[in-house]
């Protein structure tokens, strides 16, 4: 019986992403009027650990502090990734955050869609681009 082992070895310093490179490491940037966004990027073509505060302002003022939300792991396919959470605030009130982004270099820019639901106000619909970098 003949076995047939392939073997691939990808350099630590970039994930693979379809034809596009993007170097792993952790990047930050920030969502329309200056919300911070932060993620890292790995040897497996993923995001992880990406956390956006974000609050939208379709349903009115905006409070001091964002909400964080946080995403389950992104696969990077073709040097773009997507995905989204959400968040309940009580029984009257939600959150979800949709993102979609693709790099290019050290760099990512995309959006971030919010679909937010107020009970007394109704759902309202807001898109803010975002952009981060490269920590270095």
């Amino acid at each position: 019986m003949a076995v047939l082992v392939v073997s691939s070895v990808l350099p630590l310093a970039t994930a693979s992403a379809g034809t596009d490179k993007v170097t792993n490491g952790t990047y930050s940037g920030e969502v329309g009027p200056g919300y911070p966004m932060k993620f890292d990027v790995t040897s497996r073509s993923q995001v992880v650990d990406l956390v956006v505060s974000f609050d939208e302002t379709c349903n009115g003022a905006p409070p001091d502090v964002a909400p964080k939300f946080h995403y389950k792991t992104l696969a990077i396919s073709e040097g773009t990734f997507s995905g989204a959470t959400s968040l309940e605030f009580g029984t009257t009130a939600s959150d979800d955050l949709a993102i979609k982004g693709t790099f290019s270099g050290d760099k990512v820019k995309g959006a971030v869609t919010s679909r937010s639901f107020i009970k007394s106000l109704g759902t309202c619909t807001e898109v803010e681009p975002f952009t981060a970098e490269l920590k270095k």
